[in-house]
């Protein structure tokens, strides 16, 4: 087989010819390198050809590499400091030895890299298509310029590729957010720092919708963002869901809010012991809270009610029904008080009931 044709080919097999790449023989001596291996670790050219592959990349255990496994390895430039590196080995004999392939790319972002690691590539190929699925993502360059997008971001925001392109989130942009809010979101990330919020979008068509946001920056070999990876998960429905329970909620304070300035309040429990009194049931039985908090209707009981009055009230609740009647009561200074009354039972996923609300008048 022809040298040059065999390596070429090889080449061919590996990251893209734009990678570096190292040819060794079986005892690791470098036979032929390319030029951006000389740039990354800063040698001359000819000045590697045969040295050790290990004085490079110590610790490279070229027979134990796996084919089609991608690893993480450090190497060591020629000023003596280290940097991170991906790696992939391709194995061949030739003229009845052993040679390997050694194809690499260096790693800007160095501050996100911390102990050696393995990655089969059938692992990130299913990765990927996991996020792809599932997840928009979006690759913007340090501008903000929009590099390059998946099929779930156009399938979203209803623009296609070709319109996204070239443009930044500004094209999605819903007029939501303040300007503060977008000055602080780019003052995290052009320092590095990962940003995390809910942002409400505008697709094409003019309807809006919310994603939840993780924009990660790519760092240089200077600490500073070189690109942006966005990857967002649309939650439209969920901000809905709860806008919709902030109305009701907004909706029983009202309530409540009006019963507790009109209504004596009283929750028991299904034992009849008093869990929460309101303000009116304080002034009205001139009990305090902490008087009333832990015991039951007896407190203000004035007597004037039958033994058989009180089992047919409780009989009732018991069962699960609302009970309504008038009853007697006795304040704390020994004076006698009518309130009209209205007991409903809350039920459990059983409908036995496990609380009381009492509504008096």
């Amino acid at each position: 087989m022809d040298w040059n044709n065999h390596l070429e080919m090889e080449k061919e097999n590996s990251f893209g010819s734009s990678e570096a790449t190292i040819l060794v023989n079986e005892s690791g001596v470098i036979s032929f390198a390319n030029q951006q291996v000389y740039e990354n670790f800063g040698y001359l050219n000819h000045e590697l050809i045969g040295e050790k592959l290990l004085n490079l990349m110590p610790g490279a255990n070229l027979q134990a590499s796996g084919e089609g496994e991608i690893i993480h390895q450090f190497g060591i430039h020629r000023d003596r400091h280290t940097f991170s590196l991906f790696f992939r080995v391709n194995a061949f004999s030739l003229e009845k030895e052993v040679y390997y392939l050694v194809v690499f790319h260096k790693v800007k972002d160095q501050s996100r890299l911390n102990q050696q690691q393995t990655y089969p590539i059938n692992e990130l190929v299913d990765l990927m298509y996991a996020l792809d699925e599932s997840t928009i993502v979006a690759f913007t360059d340090e501008k903000g310029k929009i590099q390059s997008i998946n099929k779930k971001f156009c399938e979203v925001s209803q623009y296609s590729a070709a319109e996204l392109i070239g443009k930044d989130h500004r094209i999605i942009n819903s007029g939501y957010h303040s300007k503060e809010f977008m000055q602080n979101l780019w003052r995290t990330i052009s320092t590095g720092s990962v940003w995390r919020g809910e942002i409400k979008n505008r697709a094409q068509d003019g309807t809006y919708y919310w994603v939840d946001t993780t924009i990660v920056p790519f760092l240089n070999e200077i600490g500073s963002p070189y690109k942006y990876l966005a990857i967002r998960k649309e939650i439209t429905e969920y901000k809905r869901v709860v806008e919709e329970l902030k109305k009701s909620v907004n909706k029983l304070v009202d309530f409540q809010f009006a019963l507790d300035a009109s209504s004596i309040v009283a929750i028991t429990d299904q034992r009849g012991t008093i869990k929460f009194v309101n303000d009116q049931f304080c002034r009205i039985s001139e009990f305090s809270k902490e008087e009333l908090i832990g015991q039951n209707h007896r407190i203000i009981n004035s007597g004037f009610h039958s033994r058989e009055f009180f089992n047919d009230l409780w009989r009732t609740i018991s069962s699960g029904k609302v009970w309504k009647g008038e009853i007697e009561n006795k304040t704390k200074g020994g004076t006698f008080y009518w309130v009209d009354t209205t007991i409903v039972p809350f039920l459990d996923e059983h409908n036995k009931p496990y609380q009381y609300l009492a509504i008096m008048k």
